[in-house]
């Protein structure tokens, strides 16, 4: 079996070294296209690896995380998970209370969850139990 093709820990430091160098001769606006094309990718892939299929909407769920809290648009749903759109600050592992608008915005499932992705447009959360759990 040939390993010649694969990557050493020298040869991986020098691939992430010289893509550090070419990304930072890059113009802004080359860096941001680039940027947005990774994290297609990046979504592409999540999307392929989900356990649940996630349906687009657009309604505004309240959470909270800690001693913030704040009301964002869910940008689509499954059992499993949302995504939020949000610019707020967040990091991988980070809980979350969520309250959740159902059918009609008077009543409300309430979810607890962790971050599992961000992306320059939000964050993915895993719900602790599926909604099919909750419900």
């Amino acid at each position: 079996m040939d390993h010649s093709n694969r990557p050493t820990k020298e040869n991986k430091k020098d691939i992430t070294q010289r893509l550090i160098d070419i990304i930072r001769n890059l113009s802004e606006e080359r860096k941001k296209a680039l940027l947005k094309e990774l994290e297609d990718e990046e979504e592409q892939k999540g999307i392929e690896l989900r356990k649940h299929e996630r349906r687009p909407c657009k309604i505004t769920a309240m959470y909270t995380s800690g001693d913030s809290f704040g009301e964002e648009y869910v940008r689509d749903i499954s059992i499993g998970g949302v995504f939020i759109e949000t610019t707020e600050t967040f990091e991988i592992g980070q809980k979350l209370s969520m309250a959740i608008p159902f059918t009609n915005e008077e009543r409300y499932i309430k979810v607890q969850g962790k971050v599992v992705r961000i992306t320059s447009s939000g964050i993915g959360v895993e719900f602790e139990k599926s909604l099919k759990q909750t419900g």
